[in-house]
């Protein structure tokens, strides 16, 4: 499974609209097979998930999406330094091992003392 992890953005600025239009929201960042990320969602204040641009007929909204892509994809912006950093530091932490999987998938398979007997009633071999 490909990694996957959402970048949230606060008063995003796009090229040319000035200071008045100020974006907030998540961008789904996924892995692109090099360690690179793709864009694949866009969703505007936890609300409106934004169509993805399409090579010809794009409407307003794709083309608002064309630009937020852009703005994080380039580097020259502070919001696209920011997500490139908190990609590479979310990659980075996804290949650390979880200290705490062996504990969590003991967890999930330890019964309780008390719930053995019914356990072992249904199916003897799983109360072990």
């Amino acid at each position: 499974m490909a990694f996957k992890t959402e970048y949230l953005f606060d008063e995003l600025k796009l090229p040319g609209l000035g200071e008045g239009c100020l974006l907030y929201g998540r961008a789904t960042l996924e892995d692109n097979g090099d360690g690179d990320f793709v864009i694949s969602s866009i969703v505007l204040d936890g609300k409106r998930t934004l169509p993805m641009p399409v090579d010809t007929g794009n409407s307003f909204e794709q083309m608002i999406c064309q630009q937020i892509i852009a703005v994080l994809y380039d580097d020259k912006t502070s919001d696209g330094r920011h997500c490139a950093q908190e990609w590479a530091d979310e990659l980075e932490q996804s290949k650390q091992p979880d200290p705490d999987a062996a504990r969590d998938a003991r967890l999930e398979y330890d019964v309780h003392p008390v719930f053995r007997p019914i356990l072992a009633a249904i199916s003897p071999a799983a109360a072990e």
